[in-house]
């Protein structure tokens, strides 16, 4: 597989990857108990929230904006050490 076709289907499994349209905050496995963030996505945005301040405004993100913002963290673009 060239380098082109295999990035292609790495992007492919990050959008096509099965997460519920229905709305519902969700926490990572990975959460602590002191740095949580909830992810909730529905049919047109993704929206992201403090654990221990759900009353708290929301990140609203859209689809591409995610998904692009997942590529990032994923090839390394955020890595802060």
């Amino acid at each position: 597989m060239n380098q082109q076709s295999h990035n292609s289907s790495k992007q492919n499994r990050i959008i096509k990857k099965d997460y519920p349209l229905d709305g519902v905050f969700r926490k990572s496995s990975a959460s602590g108990h002191e740095n949580c963030v909830e992810v909730a996505k529905d049919a047109h945005v993704v929206k992201v929230r403090d654990t221990k301040d759900q009353q708290s405004s929301e990140l609203t993100f859209t689809h591409d904006e995610w998904h692009a913002f997942l590529q990032g963290v994923r090839n390394g673009e955020f890595d802060l050490a």
